[in-house]
């Protein structure tokens, strides 16, 4: 898909099947492309945390439910968009119940 196509924005529906390979997939082709995540997981989809993905990578996180003109003000607004960080990290949840 992303050998012969290039794409303003990818659109993640991240809870279905398989959403965080194909989420690590298109990162690993093209870092700067830029991805709304659509999740429900309180969990961060990258394992190394927020602050890693804000600096290495161009994808917004929203959580659902949501409301579709909050899609389009993130594509409107997107340089000036940030994501909200309202996730936390498996690992972290893990030794909090330890």
């Amino acid at each position: 898909m992303f050998n012969n196509h290039e794409y303003d924005y990818v659109f993640l529906e991240y809870d279905m099947f398989q959403g965080k390979q194909f989420l690590k997939e298109v990162l690993y082709k093209k870092i700067e492309q830029k991805m709304v995540v659509l999740t429900e997981s309180i969990f961060c989809s990258e394992d190394n945390g927020c602050n890693y993905c804000d600096i290495n990578y161009n994808k917004i996180r929203i959580t659902k439910p949501f409301v579709f003109k909050n899609i389009l003000n993130v594509i409107n607004d997107w340089e000036n968009t940030v994501c909200k960080k309202d996730c936390i990290q498996e690992n972290d949840l893990k030794m909090a119940t330890i």
